[in-house]
């Protein structure tokens, strides 16, 4: 792993509680609509298939969502929110 030399500060608590509040705002819509689409790949399923390649399926979508969360943390970053 690469040392990454820090050129930033730590933000303020204040700057802190609002990137949170920020990140968390941006965040939800997506989160529920990754709660929705697993929710209806899960009630579509027939019960024979309940394992298999609807864990694929489900772990996709939660990484979906990862990715949206650092893409936004990222892009705040960049703003000094």
């Amino acid at each position: 792993m690469l040392a990454s030399q820090d050129h930033t500060t730590l933000p303020t608590p204040e700057g802190r509680e609002a990137l949170v509040q920020e990140l968390t705002e941006r965040l939800l819509p997506l989160a529920e609509q990754a709660a929705r689409r697993m929710a209806e790949a899960l009630a579509e399923l027939p019960d024979d298939q309940l394992f298999g390649a609807i864990e694929h399926t489900l772990r996709d979508q939660a990484h979906r969502l990862a990715t949206d969360a650092h893409q936004a943390a990222v892009a705040a970053k960049k703003r000094g929110t």
